[in-house]
């Protein structure tokens, strides 16, 4: 069943999808355009040097993912999302950035032709 994304929230499902694909990496490194990153993607206040733990990680993803759920529902409005829909593109929005996915084709054709 499709519900308004603004009433979808972040699934354990999209953290588990999303930590598989980026991976767990303890120590801070450039993702090669310059920005440190740590965990599991985390890019928010990192600093050259800088460790974590997974545990720590996790926490940081589900904080950063769930920033990410907020601004991509801001961005879509109602338009009516199955679970997975939305977790797809929480996914793509933490690999693009929420601004870059706001802007992007898919949302506006998503905004268009409404999949209900």
């Amino acid at each position: 069943m499709r519900v308004r994304s603004s009433l979808i929230g972040l699934s354990a499902a999209a953290l588990v999808m999303i930590a598989s694909f980026e991976g767990y990496r303890g120590t801070s490194y450039d993702d090669g355009v310059g920005v440190q990153t740590i965990g599991f993607g985390t890019t928010q206040r990192v600093k050259p040097g800088s460790k974590t733990d997974p545990v720590r990680a996790l926490g940081f993803l589900y904080r950063d993912a769930n920033e990410i759920t907020e601004q991509i529902s801001a961005c879509i409005g109602d338009v009516p999302l199955h679970q997975h829909e939305a977790d797809a593109f929480v996914s793509m929005a933490y690999n693009i950035g929420a601004s870059a996915f706001c802007k992007s084709a898919l949302v506006k054709k998503l905004k268009r032709d409404s999949p209900d």
